[in-house]
């Protein structure tokens, strides 16, 4: 019988229902803090950015985001490899696992945009919506972060996954024959 105070992620189910599972035991994690720290410079480059490009160069908010959030991602990327997950990094190549992180962070980027876009278009300021949205997904964020570090994958399907412990190991679809 498994104890309440054991949780498991089940390998088998949607991705999706594995990363609410990570997202509601994140509070509990002692990287939180250090990732959210971590974040702070990259949502200082790219609130720097965002306003450059929206007030001097009087580029569309909207437009530009995209571009913004890259920039943030990929800051935010480097410092978390060097400082919040050193130990789970060192087992991933970085531009392999960079590739792997930008694919699933993408989709939570979209949402970002998405909401961003929703925000600015109904009169908020910006820098206003810019900064809501860094609290509204900081908790997705990590919960994939810490999933892609620590895991060396998220997706399942078709990835050769890079463990620590047994070096790398084949993931297969259920019902495939080697």
């Amino acid at each position: 019988m498994v104890e309440a105070s054991e949780t498991r992620i089940n390998v088998r189910c949607p991705a999706a229902w594995r990363l609410l599972g990570a997202i509601s035991h994140a509070l509990r994690l002692g990287r939180l803090l250090p990732f959210l720290a971590a974040g702070l410079p990259g949502f200082a480059v790219s609130l720097a950015l965002n306003f450059l490009l929206v007030t001097r160069l009087n580029c569309r908010p909207a437009y530009v985001y995209p571009f913004v959030l890259f920039v943030q991602l990929l800051v935010n990327y480097t410092i978390c490899r060097s400082a919040v997950f050193p130990e789970d990094a060192r087992h991933h190549r970085f531009v392999p696992h960079f590739l792997h992180y930008l694919s699933g962070t993408l989709l939570i980027r979209a949402a970002d945009w998405a909401l961003y876009s929703s925000m600015v278009e109904a009169g908020l300021y910006f820098a206003v919506a810019q900064s809501l949205n860094v609290v509204i997904f900081s908790l997705i964020r990590y919960s994939y972060a810490k999933l892609v570090f620590q895991r060396g994958h998220f997706w399942r399907i078709g990835v050769k996954a890079q463990t620590p412990v047994s070096g790398s190991s084949d993931v297969e679809l259920p019902g495939t024959v080697r």
